[in-house]
């Protein structure tokens, strides 16, 4: 700003045709300063300021999208629920008679919201879930089971036992939790799964989006 006042002033004395010393050359510097629109170099720098108040909004306004970005990139990781278990060969036991079914093999724990040792998927935060099941038998038994959601029955799996050698079957749902709810799969009495080798008997399920709970849906 020195340095343009500055310019204006030399401005001013070099069109006077005065001295540095003299009053007129003082004069004139003043009517320069007072009418900005008739100074070049005051009206350059009219210019840089209003190009530096736009490059500061500029830059105020990225910073308000990147934190926006940054807030909508933290609430997907914090969502980032799924998983995809299976019975395998080292299932050390077959699955009948009001039992819990506890999954031995993981594929994959995203969040870490299934637990291995109960068999059981804590819902971590309100939201609408995607779940499958599929229940397989290669006996004589009657395949079914149930997938339960707090202990109450959302839908049956079953599968009649027919002249075939094997007996397998799937049920996809959509289902809207609370957080904390519990989701399991069940095999109630006179029914029968089985482990196998080719990872036939699964239990998938992941969070499609979370719920604002203030609202109603």
């Amino acid at each position: 700003m020195r340095v343009v006042v500055l310019l204006c002033l030399l401005h001013a004395a070099f069109a006077s045709g005065e001295s540095w010393g003299s009053d007129s050359a003082l004069d004139d510097s003043s009517l320069c300063l007072a009418d900005k629109a008739s100074c070049g170099c005051c009206l350059m720098n009219t210019q840089m300021e209003r190009m530096e108040n736009f490059f500061n909004l500029s830059v105020s306004y990225m910073r308000t999208c990147i934190g926006k970005a940054n807030l909508i990139v933290s609430q997907l990781t914090e969502n980032r629920s799924a998983f995809s278990v299976s019975l395998s060969n080292d299932s050390s036991v077959d699955y009948f008679e009001n039992t819990t079914v506890i999954y031995n093999h993981v594929f994959l724990n995203l969040g870490d919201n299934y637990n291995t040792s109960s068999g059981v998927f804590t819902a971590p935060r309100a939201g609408v879930y995607s779940f499958a099941v599929t229940i397989y038998s290669g006996r004589v038994n009657h395949s079914c089971a149930e997938l339960q959601v707090n202990g109450i029955v959302v839908v049956k799996i079953t599968e009649r036992k027919a002249n075939d050698a094997e007996d397998s079957a799937t049920v996809v749902i959509t289902q809207s939790l609370m957080a904390g709810d519990c989701v399991l799969v069940f095999v109630p009495t006179g029914c029968y799964i089985s482990y196998d080798n080719n990872h036939r008997t699964t239990f998938t399920g992941f969070l499609l989006f979370s719920l604002d709970m203030d609202h109603k849906y």
